[in-house]
Order: structure tokens, then sequence, then C-alpha cells
């Protein structure tokens, strides 16, 4: 309850041996939690995994996180949660667990790069904003809303490639990875730049009343709609790139990974 997760590096989780191999997971009933600027790849289960608060609390939050190569959803949450700025190869799933189902969720302002569906959407009982978000999809749907009340979504100012499943607004198609991102692909894994590229589709292309306060990088958005993760600006990208290590921020500290751990 109300903890920080932060500045983790997370990884390697798949091993043969393991049965479960969760990234980061809030169990059902922990509330006001923080989970930012974590590096979680390669996981058997979820990257970052959320249950209901069960009324204990505000919603979880889940911003600056990069993740890929997930056997399992990048990230899951089934209710109660703030999911913004993060980037994210694979994707993103809504849906029931133990007593919570989709509501009192908003995802905002990620960068979602998917081979499949970019954002799942089920079982939804309660209030879901899907809003400025950058997802792109090379043989799913860049949204899809599969069952419950899914007249309860809000989905406004995204953008992306793999068109928009089960509403019918709030979803237009950019420009493809090549032309809206400065190196971007479906490879899965890093390296690749997913800053928005000078004359793509993402600059000021969503909606303002969603509009994050910060970026993936920590970068003030000024009320600007920038589609996806980062807040635009002509140049390169000013922050960390995406790497299998500790995401640096300005003015970190980043620590040096551990090295010849063994297991009991």
């Amino acid at each position: 309850m109300n903890s920080v997760i932060e500045s983790n590096y997370v990884h390697d989780t798949n091993g043969p041996a393991v049965e479960q191999g969760d990234g980061i997971e809030l169990k059902e009933g922990s509330a006001g939690n923080i989970i930012r600027n974590n590096v979680v790849h390669d996981t058997n289960y979820p990257g970052i995994i959320t249950y209901s608060t069960v009324g204990n609390g505000p919603a979880n939050i889940i911003e600056g996180n990069a993740i890929w190569n997930t056997n399992d959803y990048a990230i899951q949450s089934a209710a109660d949660s703030i999911i913004r700025n993060n980037i994210v190869l694979g994707t993103i799933g809504l849906q029931a667990h133990q007593a919570g189902s989709p509501s009192n969720q908003v995802l905002a302002h990620n960068t979602i790069i998917a081979i499949n569906d970019g954002i799942d959407v089920r079982n939804v009982s309660g209030s879901v904003v899907i809003a400025n978000n950058a997802i792109y999809s090379q043989s799913g749907a860049a949204i899809r809303l599969i069952s419950g009340n899914t007249s309860l979504v809000m989905v406004s100012g995204n953008v992306g490639g793999g068109g928009l499943a089960g509403a019918s607004g709030g979803y237009v198609n950019g420009n493809g990875i090549a032309g809206d991102f400065v190196a971007a692909s479906f490879a899965g894994t890093p390296p690749m730049d997913l800053f928005p590229k000078t004359g793509g589709a993402l600059p000021a292309a969503g909606t303002a009343q969603y509009v994050t306060g910060f970026d993936f990088n920590g970068t003030p958005r000024n009320g600007v709609a920038d589609v996806g993760a980062y807040a635009y600006r002509a140049g390169d990208n000013p922050g960390w790139l995406l790497a299998a290590s500790f995401k640096a921020m300005a003015g970190d500290a980043v620590p040096n990974p551990p090295t010849a751990l063994t297991a009991p």
C-alpha cells in the first residue's frame, strides 16, 4: 500500500525452471502504489501486473516504464489503474482477475509497438479511458474492445496502425512506424528510438483533456497533446534510449548491475 517501486532493472524471469515469472506484480487489494521508471524484459508472465484495489485506496499508477519480450501481456491490469507514459513492445491487456474487472482505469500517452493487438480490453464493468496513445500493430488491431459493457470505454486522441475494433472513434491511422518514429521496428526488442519523427503524425495530434503533466523522459508537456510517451521537440531524443539496462533519468546516478550472483 502507498509504496513506490522505482528505477529497477527486472529481467530474465523466463528460465526453463520458472513456473510463473512475473516482472512486477501488485496483489489484489494493494492501492495507491507507483510503479515508475523500471525496465522489465524477458519475463514468463506479464512484465507488470496489477489487480483491483477492492476499495482500499486510490488507483495504482504505472508510468515511465519500458517493457519488452514477455511471454504474456507486457502490462496487465484488472481495475483501478493509471497507465501512462510507458514504452511497450508488446500488448497491454485490461481484463478481469479475482474480484476486479476493468473499471476506474486510464491508459494515456503510452507508445506501444506490437506484433498482435496493441491494447486488448475484456470484461468492462466501469469507466475506462484510452487516450493519446501511439499504438502500432503489425498484424492485429491497435485497440480491440472485446467484451463487457464497452460503451463505458472512452477512446480519444489515439494514433497508430492496425485499426480500431469494437468502437467507432477516437483513433486515426498514422504514417506507419517508419514515418512516425525516429528508428522503430517490429523486432520486439531494442535497439530502437521511438521518439516522434519530425513531420510524423504524432505531434499535437491528441486530445488536450487527457494530457499528462510529464512524458517518459520527465519532460513537462505544458498542455500540448503530443501522442505517445514522448513530448515532441525538433531534434534528437533528449533522454535515455531503450536498452537492456537501468533507465537513466536526468540527474540520476545509475548503479551497475550485480555480478557473480548464484541461486541457493
